[in-house]
């Protein structure tokens, strides 16, 4: 018992420890911003509180997980006008395979013409910048339990210059007893 017990106090304090390293160094220093933006009518009716309820097929956005739930195809697809030009797409497809639910998605957003300017803050040329996120996911069911994995890349542009980097979810639900349900 004392063993078990120091081992997860090593641990505990293991995490703590790493994930203090694990910081943003100012401005300028985050990149994939714009997956910050939700996707879906529902959950933004729901003022994005919609990880534990995901269901459909912007469920891998969401929590992966949620794909399980799916009885059927399904497609979501989504355009957003942002201010000052900013633009943002979402389409995602899943449907059932191999006793789960697989999910293709894409997240697109642009910010239109941006004004260049140089050192001395006198305007240059216009230029674009651009994010898009590509996923594909999978989920299934075990027992109560629902489990859904995702993995894709991101990518984000501006002007000449472009950036990639992968992306990885893992998710997982409980389906709860009828007693501790809310209907």
């Amino acid at each position: 018992m004392r063993k078990t017990l120091w081992s997860v106090l090593v641990i505990i304090i293991s995490i703590i420890i790493l994930s203090s390293v694990c910081y943003a160094n100012g401005p300028g220093t985050t990149g994939a911003n714009f997956l910050k933006i939700g996707v879906g009518a529902r959950a933004a009716a729901m003022g994005e509180a919609f990880t534990a309820v995901a269901d459909d097929s912007t469920s891998l956005y969401w929590n992966p997980a949620g794909l399980a739930r799916l009885e059927g195809r399904e497609l979501s697809a989504m355009y957003n006008v942002w201010f000052e030009g900013v633009g943002q797409g979402y389409v995602s497809a899943g449907f059932p395979l191999l006793g789960g639910t697989m999910a293709l998605g894409a997240n697109y957003v642009s910010m239109g013409d941006l004004e260049g300017r140089d050192e001395s803050g006198n305007p240059t040329e216009t230029f674009q910048a651009s994010d898009l996120a590509a996923c594909v996911g999978f989920a299934g069911r075990l027992g109560r339990f629902l489990l859904g994995l995702s993995g894709g890349m991101i990518r984000s542009t501006i002007d000449a210059d472009t950036n990639s980097a992968f992306l990885g979810t893992v998710g997982g639900r409980l389906r709860s007893a009828r007693a501790f349900r809310w209907e």
